[in-house]
């Protein structure tokens, strides 16, 4: 308390920082006035053939790749298919039996049939 006594004896209470008259009315005006003049500086127009390019270059890219994937999904392994009767498979005696007996494996575990079941379906005469 004692030095802020001794400040307001010394300065007193009035204010001491003064501005002229009218000077932030015309602030604005007069700082625009005294900055320099910048360069424009214009920034190149992004040319359409390059967005036109690199969007047919990402289309090609996709068709590509969807062909490439539904082929693979949609090739037959040659080993995976049953030869019929009428195919040249059959006719040229290359049948990969093992493939069949996989298959015939499988389809007996699927309708849960034992041996048993296989002869008595391929022995009745109905």
């Amino acid at each position: 308390m004692k030095e802020e006594k001794y400040i307001l004896d010394k300065v007193g209470k009035e204010n001491h920082f003064r501005v002229p008259n009218g000077y932030f009315e015309n602030f604005a005006s007069e700082l625009m006035s005294r900055l320099p003049e910048r360069e424009v500086i214009e920034v190149p127009a992004a040319k359409p053939r390059v967005f036109v390019l690199r969007s047919l270059i990402l289309t090609a890219a996709c068709v590509c790749v969807a062909i490439f994937s539904i082929t693979l999904f949609f090739m037959n392994d040659k080993s995976d298919e049953m030869p019929t009767a009428g195919s040249n498979v059959v006719a040229q005696n290359n049948i990969d039996y093992s493939t069949v007996d996989e298959y015939i494996d499988d389809a007996a575990d699927y309708a849960m049939m034992d041996h048993a079941d296989i002869y008595a379906y391929l022995s009745s005469e109905n």
